[in-house]
């Protein structure tokens, strides 16, 4: 098995790291481009040897993520990142990380929100995708963090468009 840290929980500075992270949608990056590299990334992890499969929520929230990744050496650090989550049946995670670590694939990292459900159980959830030869904890957190901050003002125009059309 794998070993865990000693000293958790992991803090982790991921400011540099966002420069780098491209939100998909964006005029860096299309849709498409981001679906074709995260299905080659989903494609690639499904044959991978090893498969790690951290879960938790982002530090200081109640927000449930989880990374599925091939890489021994950043899934104990990124379990660490993480906190401990209850457990129960899940209904799926807020935001989903897929992390690939490959001396073929380019070094890449963006991140996508989406909403899902209908009518006013609209909800928004997020996918990193980093991949590359080394891969940093810092980058995989750079995106989750981005992911986080990106569901909390969908949340937040939700919340505004609803009590602008009940206030009318």
């Amino acid at each position: 098995g794998l070993e865990p840290l000693k000293n958790p929980p992991l803090k982790v500075n991921a400011a540099s790291s966002k420069k780098s992270m491209i939100e998909a949608g964006s005029d860096a990056l299309d849709f498409d481009a981001y679906d074709e590299i995260s299905q080659r990334c989903k494609d690639l992890l499904s044959v991978s040897d090893s498969l790690f499969c951290p879960e938790g929520f982002m530090p200081s929230s109640s927000t449930s993520v989880r990374i599925i990744t091939n890489s021994g050496a950043l899934a104990p650090k990124l379990l660490a990142y993480l906190e401990r989550a209850p457990k129960r049946d899940s209904k799926g995670c807020s935001i989903t990380a897929y992390v690939m670590e490959d001396a073929q694939m380019d070094n890449f990292g963006a991140y996508a929100i989406e909403e899902v459900g209908e009518g006013d159980n609209i909800t928004s959830v997020a996918a990193v995708v980093c991949t590359g030869k080394n891969v940093t904890v810092e980058q995989v957190v750079a995106g989750l963090e981005m992911s986080l901050d990106g569901l909390k003002e969908d949340e937040a125009a939700r919340k505004a468009d609803s009590e602008e059309a009940g206030s009318e």
